[in-house]
């Protein structure tokens, strides 16, 4: 098979070019594209065999080459499984996993819609069998079965438009070849015309009004060279203001003492005014007796 009739899908894990067949590879970019977006899982560096002759492959790699063998190194066996169902989605039907000792693999076959030397286990797949044996019937289908049998040119398209971005409408396509100056005149007509969108704008004129006003009062209070929360702010005159309550029950209590004829006891009245600053800085209601 010549090179004209070869894509490049990239290297093999020992560096080596590795090649297909070009529905195959396109279906094999398509789905390790999409297989990556789902599972974070890169095919492309796990490329055991693409076109090539290995003896253990019993001529299925050969041209016109539509299989490639993946490396399953440090993937769980679930990873596994997931790899094996999107892989058949994508039109890479005849995937199975081979959990042999000292050759763990998944094999990959597409359909290209001509006679290809792997062709036969795309149809034992679809009968139900393992692609192993003559005619590729050894034994049991152990995996789901695809949502549809595709071939690998309907499994390249579909996995292209699960990744590809949606289209785009009319008005994106509209908008992509207006003018700034004619978008808002648009957007300037609509507000001026529509009672609805003016009142929303209104209300949302004010609202954005009340919201500056809030952080103009609630915004840090200038004091001493330093900028000042408001909730410290509050904390500072409440407790000044609790101090000054137990400063007055201390002062209340001497003038009593004076009213009455008795001697002024300094010491006992300070210690009450004290006493209720801290009763009052604790939250407590403020009351000083002199005995």
């Amino acid at each position: 098979m010549g090179d004209a009739q070869l894509t490049r899908i990239g290297t093999d894990v020992k560096g080596r070019a590795a090649y297909l067949h070009p529905t195959a590879a396109r279906a094999w970019a398509a789905a390790s594209a999409y297989i990556l977006s789902i599972l974070g899982i890169d095919l492309r560096a796990r490329i055991i065999q693409a076109y090539g002759q290995a003896a253990a492959s019993a001529g299925t790699h050969g041209a016109p080459p539509c299989a490639v063998d993946i490396r399953v190194w440090g993937l769980t066996r679930g990873q596994i499984e997931a790899v094996v169902r999107l892989l058949r989605e994508c039109g890479w039907i005849a995937t199975w996993y081979r959990d042999w000792a000292g050759n763990l693999h998944i094999p990959a076959v597409g359909d290209i819609g001509t006679w290809s030397p792997a062709r036969y286990q795309c149809t034992a797949v679809k009968a139900g069998y393992d692609g192993l044996g003559a005619g590729g019937r050894k034994g049991r289908d152990t995996h789901p079965k695809p949502s549809t049998w595709r071939t690998a040119a309907q499994g390249a398209a579909w996995a292209e438009a699960q990744i590809a971005p949606p289209p785009r409408t009319d008005l994106e396509r509209l908008l992509d070849t207006m003018d700034t100056k004619d978008l808002t005149k648009i957007i300037n007509d609509a507000l001026n015309s529509n009672p609805t969108i003016k009142l929303v704008a209104s209300r949302a004129g004010e609202a954005e009004g009340a919201a500056k006003l809030a952080v103009a009062q609630t915004g840090p209070i200038r004091r001493g060279g330093q900028d000042i929360s408001l909730r410290q702010e509050v904390a500072d005159a409440k407790t000044s203001g609790l101090a000054i309550q137990g400063q007055m029950a201390g002062l209340t209590a001497a003038i009593t003492q004076l009213a009455k004829g008795q001697p002024l006891d300094l010491a006992a009245i300070e210690a009450a005014a004290k006493r209720g600053v801290e009763e009052g800085l604790a939250g407590a209601r403020v009351t000083v007796e002199l005995g």
